[in-house]
């Protein structure tokens, strides 16, 4: 049994989660800006990317299967202009593009049959 101060014999609560914070609009914007010019050149035209930002000041991105896409606020921190944020966007889609994460996915999934 962990020791508790006798003034708090129980643990203290934790705080509840917070509710994730609404996209603001500019950062949309420049999401939907800096991807248009990369879906042409993509392989795999049947991709619907969607974007969320996450609520951490922390820096990365990362993709999903099926064409999540996931940026922390600590990118736009980051980003010195569109054009950079368009690279982190395009490396996001290059691994989709390349099934970098269904083959992941897939390699996990086998590793736990083993």
């Amino acid at each position: 049994m962990p020791f508790w101060p006798p003034a708090c014999r129980a643990p203290p609560p934790n705080p509840p989660p917070r509710p994730p914070e609404p996209v603001p609009a500019a950062q949309k914007r420049r999401i939907r800006a800096a991807a248009e010019p990369l879906y042409p050149p993509r392989q795999r035209q049947e991709i619907d990317y969607k974007y969320t930002i996450r609520d951490s000041d922390d820096l990365y991105a990362f993709s999903h299967v099926g064409g999540y896409i996931y940026l922390s606020r600590g990118v736009f921190h980051l980003v010195a202009d569109d054009l950079e944020l368009q690279f982190v966007i395009a490396h996001e889609m290059a691994h989709v593009d390349l099934r970098h994460d269904a083959r992941q996915v897939s390699e996990a999934m086998r590793a736990d049959k083993a």
